[in-house]
């Protein structure tokens, strides 16, 4: 095999380094990749009840990133909320007092298919049509089924927590609060990074024919030198193997 100027190319071309990725207590404990565990910890940033006081700042920023002329202020959060049909909403964020009848369907994916009954979680959810919107939360970007189009939107777990991360910085946060936002967003970050195509790949799919040439001739190259050793060694009386 001929040595080719693209082979000669990409030699001298400086492949990508990975991407940095920080670990994260998600990583320590095992569930990186876990989608019920990212559920609740969703579920637990929108819980008003909680003492994190973040509630607002997730669900605001989710509104501002689907575009919603939603307004909810006083709200409640269920998740594996059942419908009369009997699925399961993995989020649903309800409007109580005066924001009672508003609605916020959230079906989260990682890892999983979507294969659920969307048109069934936004019927159910309480509220007129233009009382509610449906959040279907991607890794990457999805089609939205054309049966609950205008009523679903796309939005990527790294988009919301970059706004949130980004919203975050014009409030005073505790240590706490801090801490625990860190955590989650560069948990949210490293999904992202992990399950999308990341600037090594590329580069190996973007030269792919002269990456495997190179391969083949550097195992050609070495079955040479290894056919020298032989034959020198036959030469000296020796015998080479293992």
């Amino acid at each position: 095999m001929s040595i080719t100027p693209e082979m000669i190319e990409l030699i001298n071309t400086t492949v990508p380094k990975q991407q940095e990725r920080r670990r994260t207590v998600f990583d320590l404990s095992g569930v990186a990749h876990n989608e019920l565990a990212f559920t609740r910890w969703y579920e637990y940033f929108l819980d008003k009840d909680e003492d994190h006081g973040l509630s607002d700042l997730f669900l605001q920023t989710l509104l501002s990133v689907v575009g919603a002329k939603l307004k909810i202020t006083d709200f409640g959060v269920g998740r594996n909320v059942q419908t009369k049909k009997g699925n399961f909403i993995d989020l649903l964020v309800y409007g109580q007092g005066e924001d009672e009848g508003k609605s916020v369907i959230i079906e989260i994916k990682i890892h999983h298919w979507l294969h659920n009954d969307l048109l069934d979680y936004f019927d159910d959810a309480p509220g007129s049509d233009s009382d509610k919107v449906g959040v279907l939360l991607t890794i990457n970007q999805h089609h939205i089924p054309p049966g609950v189009k205008g009523k679903f939107v796309n939005v990527l777990h790294g988009r919301w927590l970059e706004a949130v991360v980004r919203a975050s910085k014009t409030l005073h946060l505790t240590t706490e609060q801090f801490m625990l936002l860190d955590h989650f967003s560069n948990a949210i970050l490293n999904l992202s990074k992990d399950l999308t195509m990341n600037t090594q790949v590329l580069f190996f799919l973007n030269n792919i024919t002269t990456v495997n040439e190179i391969v083949a001739t550097k195992q050609k190259t070495s079955d040479y030198i290894l056919s020298q050793l032989d034959s020198s060694a036959a030469q000296m009386g020796f015998s080479v193997g293992g």
